[in-house]
């Protein structure tokens, strides 16, 4: 199945970043978190934000959308969330006052996400 971005959705997501002074305003319900992480191959996660208090936040973790070239295998390239597919059950994480969220298990921080593909790299 393919699926592509909707130019309007990042451009909506880019005009909320200008007017929020903080990162940590635009963690509200229904933005999307990322998470970048690994050592010789990168990772890339992405989180929906459900519930948002002052010291927490309920996430829920989504799929997403790979963009390779044909010569990469689809072992590289770029990656973008997609909210359509939820991975596992929703979970409450403690958020810094930045807006990030630390995941101990991978050693790593959600932030918001722009919007913007992510590059990825599934070789090892």
């Amino acid at each position: 199945m393919e699926k592509t971005i909707k130019i309007s959705e990042v451009s909506a997501s880019n005009e909320l970043s200008k007017s929020c002074s903080k990162e940590g305003e635009l963690v509200i319900p229904g933005a999307i978190l990322d998470c970048s992480w690994g050592w010789g191959m990168t990772n890339v996660n992405f989180y929906e934000v459900i519930k948002r208090t002052e010291k927490f936040v309920t996430l829920q973790k989504i799929g997403k959308i790979k963009f390779s070239s044909p010569e990469a295998g689809g072992w590289y390239g770029y990656c973008t969330a997609d909210s359509s597919i939820n991975i596992g059950k929703p979970f409450r994480k403690k958020i810094d006052k930045n807006g990030h969220v630390k995941f101990h298990d991978i050693r790593s921080y959600a932030s918001y996400w722009n919007g913007s593909p992510l590059s990825f790299n599934d070789l090892d």
